[in-house]
């Protein structure tokens, strides 16, 4: 990554160098870099398998794979002690099966799952900044273009940067249609988080997952119920 050009963004000492401008026209350019990569497309969601080394189709539909993903996650952040009960279980799959299958209309693009600020290089050209380099590219496949927001956009939120945060949507030009469904990547996402934090950290606070992952999510969860 040193070798790239630019400066990484995941330096911390670097980023509180930057101005607010600069800032929000980093997270302007990363929503923008994302739009311009998913330009790489494929006729199938799939992944790269490594004994034929080929990207192959997954074996069912993909709205159906993810709701694999889903329950499988929620099972393992139960599995030493219940932390999404089986009312919020029930919303979440209520809200997964009125939205997933929106995904079957997309084209599949290129989907590097962990598309972040701390993963890119950026260079300042004049009065504006370009990503000229991103990396940690083990997890990429063809998925839905929307499934590399929520990762980027939560940080900004974690970091209580709601103007970063909208900004970077701003770049990506996110169409107001698609948030129910960003809000379902956006859960998948944080599920991820939520399960490895019940795993590894016994301290963990948070009681209800729903009422956790609504601090992230852009419409209200309960009317999409």
């Amino acid at each position: 990554m040193p070798k790239m050009p630019g400066i990484q963004l995941s330096d911390q000492l670097l980023l509180k160098s930057l101005s607010g401008d600069d800032l929000k026209k980093i997270a302007h350019q990363l929503g923008q870099t994302l739009r311009v990569l998913q330009h790489f497309q494929a006729p199938f969601y799939g992944e790269f398998d490594e004994l034929t080394n080929k990207v192959v189709s997954y074996e069912e539909s993909y709205d159906q794979q993810l709701l694999k993903k889903v329950q499988a996650l929620i099972e393992a952040s139960n599995m030493t002690r219940q932390t999404i009960s089986n009312d919020e279980e029930r919303n979440l799959m209520a809200i997964f099966k009125k939205y997933l299958e929106r995904v079957l209309i997309s084209s599949p693009v290129i989907t590097l799952q962990d598309y972040k600020a701390d993963n890119t290089c950026v260079t300042k050209n004049n009065d504006d900044w370009q990503v000229t380099g991103i990396f940690d590219l083990m997890e990429a496949r063809f998925g839905h273009c929307l499934e590399d927001l929520p990762r980027q956009y939560a940080t900004y939120i974690d970091a209580q940067q709601l103007d970063l945060a909208n900004e970077f949507l701003l770049g990506y030009n996110l169409d107001e249609s698609d948030l129910p469904l960003l809000d379902c990547f956006i859960i998948i996402d944080r599920l991820i988080v939520w399960e490895y934090v019940c795993r590894n950290i016994k301290s963990w606070q948070e009681e209800s997952f729903l009422k956790w992952v609504q601090n992230y999510c852009l419409t209200d969860l309960s009317s999409l119920c």
